[in-house]
C-alpha cells in the first residue's frame, strides 16, 4: 500500500514538472522590427509608403494549415504606454503553416486607433492632436491570439529603440556677420558641425542641404529676409564642408548674403519627426566686400623729425 502511494505521488510530481513545458509551446513565432531612422510620430508606423515597424509572423504548427489570428500591441516607455484593448474589433489575419507573413503599414493601423488603446502618461486628446510619443526609450511588443478562441498562441516579443529628436547642425564658417573680401576667382569655404553623430541610425544616413540667398533689403533682419528671398544656390552634400567656387552662381561685391544648412535623411524620408526645427540650422549672413585695390605711387619724405607719406588711390573698375 505504501509502495503504491509512493509510485502515485512520483507520477503526479513528474506530471507537474512536465506540464509547464507542454503549456509553454506557442505555435506562432512573433518577430517585431523597428526600421531606422526612428521617429516619434505614431502615424509613421502605420501610414505612408515607407515601413517603420514590421511584425513577422510564422505559423509553425504544420497540423493546422491555416490559423486565424489577431495581434495585441503594447508600446511602453518611460513617459508613456499604449496598450491594445482586448474587447475591441481587429480584422483577422490568416497565417499559412510554414509561410512567414509580414505585417506592416495599413495592416497595423487598427492597433494604433485611439479607440483601441489604453493610454498611460499621455491623454487621448494629446494622442489625437499631436500623434507623437514623448522622447525616451521604448519597447514595441506584440502577442498573437487565436481569433475565435482568444487563446494566446504567440508569445510576446519586443523591438526596442531610443526615440528622440536630433539637433540641427551648428554653423561655423563664415562667421555670422563676417565681411568677406572679393576675390577672383571666387573661393569661399562654408563649414558646419553636425549634431547627430551620437545617433546610431542617423550618423551614417544623413545629407545636408546647403542654401544661400541674396539679402536684398538691408533694413530687414537677415533671418527674416532669408525667408522672403529666392535661393541663389541650393545643393546637397554628405560632407560638412562646401567650397563655393567659380562654377557656382556669381556673388556681387557690396551685397549681403544669408546661408543655412538643413540636415535630412539621405533616403528621402521626412524630417519633421527626426530633427528639431525640421532639421534647419540657424541663419548666418555675410557681406561680400567690394574689391579694394592697393594704392600705387606710395612716397615718403622725412623732414624735421616728421614723415610725410603720399600715395595715389587706385581707380575703381
Amino acid at each position: 500500500m505504501a509502495r503504491s502511494l509512493r509510485v502515485l505521488l512520483l507520477n503526479v510530481l513528474l506530471l507537474a514538472l512536465h506540464w509547464p513545458l507542454y503549456a509553454q509551446v506557442y505555435p506562432v513565432q512573433v518577430t517585431p522590427r523597428l526600421l531606422p531612422p526612428y521617429t516619434l510620430n505614431v502615424s509613421d508606423y502605420h501610414m505612408g509608403t515607407t515601413e517603420k515597424l514590421v511584425v513577422l509572423l510564422t505559423n509553425t504548427d504544420l497540423s493546422k494549415p491555416t490559423l486565424q489570428v489577431r495581434l495585441k500591441m503594447s508600446i511602453q516607455g518611460q513617459n508613456a504606454k499604449l496598450i491594445n484593448r482586448d474587447e475591441m474589433y481587429y480584422p483577422p489575419i490568416t497565417l499559412d503553416a510554414g509561410v512567414p507573413l509580414r505585417v506592416s503599414l495599413n495592416d497595423l493601423a487598427p492597433y494604433f486607433n485611439a479607440d483601441n488603446l489604453v493610454l498611460q502618461g499621455i491623454t487621448r486628446a494629446q494622442y489625437l492632436q499631436t500623434k507623437k510619443l514623448p522622447e525616451g526609450f521604448y519597447q514595441f511588443c506584440f502577442e498573437v491570439y487565436e481569433y475565435n478562441t482568444n487563446r494566446l498562441i504567440g508569445r510576446s516579443n519586443c523591438a526596442m529603440a531610443w526615440l528622440s529628436l536630433l539637433d540641427p547642425p551648428l554653423l561655423n564658417l563664415p562667421r555670422n556677420g563676417e565681411s568677406i573680401a572679393w576675390k577672383e576667382p571666387t573661393n569661399i569655404i562654408f563649414q558646419w558641425t553636425p549634431r547627430n553623430m551620437g545617433s546610431p541610425t542617423a550618423a551614417f544616413n544623413t545629407e545636408y542641404e546647403f542654401t544661400v540667398v541674396e539679402l536684398w533689403d538691408n533694413d530687414i533682419a537677415p533671418a527674416a529676409a532669408f525667408g522672403t528671398s529666392q535661393p541663389l544656390y541650393r545643393t546637397t552634400t554628405q560632407a560638412t564642408t562646401l567650397l563655393y567656387g567659380p562654377t557656382e552662381p556669381l556673388l556681387i561685391p557690396g551685397k549681403r548674403y544669408g546661408w543655412r544648412i538643413r540636415a535630412q535623411a539621405s533616403d528621402g524620408s521626412q524630417n519633421s519627426d527626426t530633427y528639431r526645427n525640421n532639421g534647419y540650422s540657424e541663419i548666418f549672413w555675410f557681406t561680400y566686400q567690394q574689391d579694394c585695390p592697393m594704392p600705387f605711387n606710395v612716397q615718403s619724405e622725412v623732414s624735421g623729425g616728421r614723415a610725410t607719406i603720399s600715395w595715389n588711390a587706385a581707380l575703381q573698375q
